[in-house]
């Protein structure tokens, strides 16, 4: 097992306290300074970066359930945020990963601002609820000055996994 990665027997957990975006946040996959530049080429990062990281049979099932995904909407969702997310029957539980940009990319976001946050995350294709969840949960830690200031102040990522876990303590999650 990975350090930092808390595994379920079930890709969705029943606990309210397991909702947390660090149990499925390995902290592997918190990245600093990703050096991409177009929106397109984030979402091929990420959904190499899932196959890498955990053996996803097919990257371009994930690749397509993205662009999917951002043809309907931005998930750009201001304040320099972006959610890229799919439901794939390529996954067998929940996946997350943090990053932080070198430098601001264009997402189309609903402000118009570039991104340079994106909590990027992927659910089995039979998790609707769950999906729904999860992207509440990870909304609402995204609400949290303290969570943004740390990631843009972060000089490891390690440390980062280990701010977030702090800052959830302090979330109500329901």
């Amino acid at each position: 097992m990975r350090r930092g990665y808390r595994t379920h027997e079930s890709p969705v957990p029943g606990r309210c306290e397991e909702m947390r975006i660090c149990s499925y946040l390995d902290d592997s996959l918190v990245l600093l300074d990703v050096d991409v530049k177009t929106k397109g080429e984030l979402l091929r990062f990420v959904a190499k970066l899932f196959t890498d990281h955990y053996g996803v049979e097919d990257p371009e099932v994930l690749l397509a359930g993205f662009f999917k995904r951002e043809e309907t909407m931005s998930t750009g969702i201001g304040e320099g945020i972006a959610l890229p997310h799919t439901m794939s029957g390529a996954v067998k539980k929940a996946l997350v990963a943090l990053i932080r940009l070198k430098a601001p990319i264009d997402f189309k976001s609903l402000d118009n601002n570039p991104v340079d946050i994106v909590l990027a995350f992927v659910v089995p294709k039979k998790h609707k609820k769950f999906h729904i969840r999860l992207l509440a949960g990870i909304s609402r830690l995204c609400k949290e000055k303290d969570f943004l200031d740390a990631v843009r102040t972060a000089n490891d990522p390690c440390s980062l996994h280990e701010t977030i876990l702090n800052i959830e303590k302090t979330i109500a999650f329901h």
